[in-house]
Parts: structure tokens; sequence; C-alpha cells
């Protein structure tokens, strides 16, 4: 069988994100990254990141007011407190209604996490729900780490330049300090054992609570039990996350290397306060995925639209490997807990 959406592929002539040609005037972004996993954050000094001011375009750190930086006219600490007077610094993975879509859908076991969003329509086994407020906080994401540290790589603002090169290179030189720094706990048996359910999911998928034991039944001949973990995976995608955002009379037009289009419209939307209707979002290839691009996606985008909405500038994020890294994070681990019995049939005379 031929493929044939392969062929533009295999001869190079298939086009992603990156490959968009440069726009008059576009900027880069990058961003920057705490380097320890717990703490509070003291200060943050981008003054070694600005030494070649006349490059460096914007400089976003969290909540920082609007100041010129070195008497450069157009080198700029950003954003003005833009959260607090326009949008909002958390975006919730967004999700239609889905009872506008459609008149009825089924959904079977929903996540027990999620299923708190949700209003359900019916009392039997097959829910029909559709979203409500709510206020979970592990439902919502943050764009910048608000002070408080929640992992090591978490993007605390961003660096806007006229190259990427240089975009990185200052990321990488600024300072912050921390306070109440903590060795953190990373190994997921350790984390399983400290029963800290806002980092794993304890549930049982049988029912049955194996580390307690279950009642062995007669004519059990041996009984096997043990663990094992399934270890982080990191995906390797041909494009980094990646997105370009290019500011229009009507709005933005975003292209995003995304799996899922109206979730980086939904996040956008939350973070600007704009209408959804105003972000154009275009995804012709997103450059291999494997899911890491369904929800992972929207930082860049957001971080993206946040500096070409402010800027009025085109301007493109490109993840370096290292950042692509600390700062989406891998598919997570999982420990199984497994137990398993064996018996002798009982011959009948």
């Amino acid at each position: 069988m031929f493929l044939l959406p392969l062929h533009p592929v295999i001869s190079g002539e298939a086009e992603y994100v990156n490959d968009h040609p440069p726009i008059p005037g576009q900027l880069f972004a990058a961003f920057v990254l705490t380097t320890e996993a717990v703490g509070n954050i003291v200060d943050i000094d981008p003054s070694p990141a600005l030494v070649s001011a006349a490059d460096i375009f914007a400089c976003s750190i969290g909540r920082t007011p609007l100041s010129r930086v070195g008497g450069e006219a157009n080198v700029y600490l950003l954003p003005r407190p833009y959260f607090s007077d326009h949008g909002t610094n958390h975006f919730t993975n967004y999700m239609p209604s889905l009872v506008d879509v459609c008149d009825v859908l089924f959904i079977v076991d929903p996540c027990p996490i999620h299923a708190k969003s949700f209003k359900f329509l019916t009392s039997c086994p097959l829910l029909v729900f559709e979203p409500v407020a709510c206020d979970d906080q592990r439902l919502s994401e943050m764009l910048f780490c608000s002070g408080k540290v929640l992992y090591e790589g978490q993007p605390v603002g961003i660096i806007v330049a006229v190259t990427r090169k240089l975009a990185n290179k200052a990321a990488n030189n600024v300072r912050i300090q921390y306070s109440n720094v903590e060795k953190p706990v990373i190994q997921l048996r350790d984390i399983v054992g400290t029963k800290n359910e806002t980092r794993v999911d304890l549930g049982q998928a049988s029912g049955a609570d194996i580390d307690k034991g279950v009642t062995v039944p007669i004519g059990v001949t041996h009984v096997v039990k043990g663990s094992f973990c399934n270890s982080r995976q990191y995906h390797f995608t041909m494009e980094t996350q990646t997105c370009l955002t290019v500011p229009t009379e009507n709005g933005l037009n975003v292209f995003s290397s995304t799996q899922w289009m109206d979730n980086v419209q939904g996040a956008i939307g939350q973070i600007l306060a704009i209408p959804e209707n105003s972000i154009v979002v275009s995804v012709r290839r997103v450059g291999g995925a494997y899911g890491s691009k369904i929800s992972r996606s929207n930082f860049t985008a957001a971080a993206s639209a946040l500096a070409a909405h402010i800027l009025n500038k085109p301007v493109r994020m490109i993840l370096s490997m290292e950042t692509n890294m600390r700062a989406v994070g891998f598919r997570p681990e999982a420990l199984n807990k497994y137990e398993a019995s064996t018996w002798t049939a009982v011959q009948s005379s």
C-alpha cells in the first residue's frame, strides 16, 4: 500500500511551522526558566541578559512593570501589570460545551479529577456533561511562575530579541535568586510513599489494594507478587514546541505546532482576554507529536501571542532541545504492582 501524503515528507517538500519564511520585522522569543525545583523566587535580575541592549528588544519577567533598561528606547521590561489589567496568568485546557455540539454524548467512567469541572446532566452510569466553572488548580496551568516554584524548568518570563540565538543566550543569562530551597523528591517510588495526591494518581484500577494483600482462595499453591516501573519517556519530535504569531488588524494569526487547535485558541484568549474569534490558528503539520503537542503547545503559543500582542510585531518562538526537555517535561512514569496466584486442578474420581 502506498501512502500518498508520504511523498512530500520523504522528498523534503512538506512544510512545517518553521518552514514559514521570515516575516519583515519578526522577533524571536525564548523562555527564562527556573533552575530550582522547590522554593520561592526572591529576585530576578535581567541585567546580565541585556548587555547587548541594542539587540534585545524586550524582556518580560512575570508581572514586572513597564520600564526602560539601559537607556535604550527599544529595550523594555514587559509587560506592565498586564495580567491584572487585561488578561490572566492562567489558562485552562479548553473544551467547548459538548451539549451545544450534539444532543446526546455519553462518557464512560470520566476521570475523577476532571469530573469536578463538569455538571452531570443525568444520574445514569453513562454520564452526559457540560463544562462549568471550577476552582481546582490542577485543571488550570500557569504561564509564568507567580513566585512559588512548582518545578525545575518552570517559565518565569520571556526574552524577545532580533535573533533566536541572541534570545536563547540572553534567557540563559538571567539571574534568579531563591529562598526556602528544598531538595525535590523525584523518584516515583518515593513520591508514592509520601501519598501526595497532587503529584501522583494513587488510584487502584481493580479496586483492590495490593499493599494490604488479598484473600487467597482455597487450593492456591503459589503466590507471586511484585512491582516494576515504566520509566519516563521524552518525545523526540522532528520539531520542538514552536509557534509563530502574527498580529493583524482583526486580531492574531497563530501558526502553532499543535494537535489541539481549539485548545491553543482558548488558552490565548484567556491569557490576553480577547475574543476567540479574533484568533486564527493554522496547522499544516505538527512535525511529530506522539501526544506531546496536545496540551504542551499551549505554553509556546500563549507566550508568543503575548509578546506579539503587546509589541504589535510578529514573534516566533522555537524552543531549543534543552528548553523543550526542561519546560515541557516527559511522558510520566508508572508504578505497577501485581499479584498472581496458581493452583493445582482437583481431579474428579
